[in-house]
């Protein structure tokens, strides 16, 4: 119990690093998101700023689409990461990528 409480304080430690940062959140369906974290919760719950989706389907290029603002529940996510190297303004048009696999919990 005490090492479950230690995970938890630690990675809200982290999350809380990326407060205003851009971060890439994965959801237990496979779908991919990157944008400002403005907040979360205790329960993972994460609200994003200037959020995309990014779409990937099967021998096609990778799709952005604009979203805006965004809440993410937090039993739909699966990983927070910081997205800030992912965000950069380059062209992905041309890269190709199987999608993610949804999450078995």
């Amino acid at each position: 119990f005490e090492l479950l409480i230690y995970l938890f304080f630690k990675m809200a430690t982290f999350i809380e690093g990326l407060i205003k940062k851009v971060v890439q959140v994965i959801t237990i369906e496979g779908r991919v998101f990157l944008g400002t974290l403005i907040s979360f919760d205790k329960n993972t719950n994460v609200i994003l700023d200037n959020c995309v989706e990014r779409i990937y389907v099967k021998n096609k290029p990778i799709k952005e689409e604009k979203i805006g603002y965004y809440f993410i529940k937090g039993d739909n996510v699966a990983l927070i990461s910081d997205g800030g190297e992912l965000k950069k303004k380059e062209d992905i048009s041309h890269i190709k990528a199987d999608p993610i696999k949804e999450f078995i919990l």
